[in-house]
């Protein structure tokens, strides 16, 4: 894990401190380098190098929260920040629309969540109505749609979810 951070590859930064703090060890790098990497990892959205970074420093640990909830506030730690090339294309949504093409169950789900992530209201509509998708859908950080669009900023998205919504529920939910 030691080798992977210092390749710079962030999940190993981000973890490396918490793993080592929770077996009482040091973890072998200079305290700036160490403070670097949690800066980082937390800037980017993860919780685990934030609860570490807090405990060393808060004034690093706002400033890394600053940074991440400057990104969009999204965990863009999980999340490419450039869309998939099939968001808002009217061609693709034309293709998935075609009675001959079949979307497995994980690939409708994979596309509902980059819709919600990149703002595609279009995409979720055509998936929540026409192809059965469950708008309680919760990725697996537990992130719901709701979420992912709403830290987005991603209006016309939640506009969609909340319309299918009323639909099943009505206007009373």
């Amino acid at each position: 894990m030691l080798e992977a951070a210092r390749r710079q590859y962030l999940p190993a930064r981000a973890m490396i401190h918490a793993w080592f703090d929770s077996h009482g060890r040091e973890v072998g790098v200079h305290e700036d380098v160490g403070l670097n990497w949690l800066f980082e990892a937390t800037s980017w959205g993860s919780v685990c190098a934030g609860q570490v970074l807090r405990r060393r420093s808060l004034e690093d640990y706002e400033a890394a929260r600053e940074g991440f909830h400057g990104r969009g506030g999204y965990n863009q730690y999980f999340y490419d920040t450039q869309p998939p090339e099939y968001i808002c294309s009217k061609d693709f949504l034309a293709t998935i629309g075609d009675p001959r093409h079949r979307i497995s169950e994980e690939h409708m789900y994979s596309l509902l969540q980059s819709a919600a992530i990149y703002g595609d209201g279009a995409l979720a509509k055509y998936l929540l109505e026409h192809k059965g998708a469950d708008p309680n859908f919760r990725n697996q950080f537990g992130e719901s749609l709701l979420l992912l669009c709403s830290k987005g900023g991603h209006l016309d998205v939640l506009e969609v979810f909340q319309d299918v919504i009323v639909s099943i529920f009505g206007e009373t939910c």
